[in-house]
C-alpha cells in the first residue's frame, strides 16, 4: 500500500500588492528552502521542489500570489534543532558566466550577466560556489559573482 503525503505547514505570501507600486519589481529573488518536500504555486504555475525551489525575475509584475505547502510523510515531526548545513547568499552574476556540472567540469548553460543567482560559500570547492537561478543549478568560479548582501 502507498503512503500518503500529508501537508503540516504551509506559507501564503501577497505578491499582487506589487502591481500598485510605481512599476514592476527590478529584481525579484526568492528562495524557499525546507528540510520537507514542497509543493506549491507561483506565478500561476505549480511546482514540486526538494529541498529548494529558486525564482529569479527581472522587471517582474506579479499577476498572482504564492503559497506553499510543506509535506511531511506519515506527520513526522521536523527536530527542533534542524538547521540548514550552509546558509544561502544573493549574488550579481558579474559575466555572462558559464555554468558547470562541477568545478571546471562540462559547462551546461551560462548565465546572463547582471542576473542574480544563490550560491552557498560555506559548500564551495576551492573557488567554486554551487548556485541556483529558476531551474538552473550548478557551479561557477567566484570571479563571476557579486555579492548582493
Amino acid at each position: 500500500m502507498a503512503r500518503r503525503l500529508e501537508t503540516r505547514d504551509y506559507l501564503e505570501y501577497i505578491l499582487t500588492t506589487a502591481n500598485n507600486w510605481q512599476g514592476p519589481i527590478e529584481n525579484f529573488n526568492l528562495l524557499v528552502e525546507s528540510p520537507l518536500k514542497s509543493v506549491g504555486c507561483f506565478d500561476g504555475e505549480e511546482f514540486y521542489g526538494g529541498k529548494y525551489y529558486t525564482v529569479n525575475r527581472q522587471n517582474y509584475t506579479p499577476e498572482w500570489d504564492m503559497s506553499v505547502d510543506f509535506i511531511i510523510k506519515d506527520y513526522q515531526d521536523i527536530p527542533r534543532n534542524y538547521a540548514p548545513k550552509s546558509e544561502p547568499t544573493l549574488y550579481r552574476i558579474d559575466g555572462p558566466p558559464n555554468l558547470r556540472d562541477k568545478p571546471n567540469g562540462k559547462v551546461t548553460a551560462q548565465l546572463a550577466d547582471k542576473t542574480y543567482v544563490w550560491a552557498w560559500p560555506d559548500d564551495k570547492k576551492g573557488n567554486w560556489y554551487p548556485v541556483r537561478q529558476n531551474d538552473l543549478s550548478g557551479y561557477t568560479h567566484k570571479k563571476n559573482l557579486v555579492k548582493v548582501f
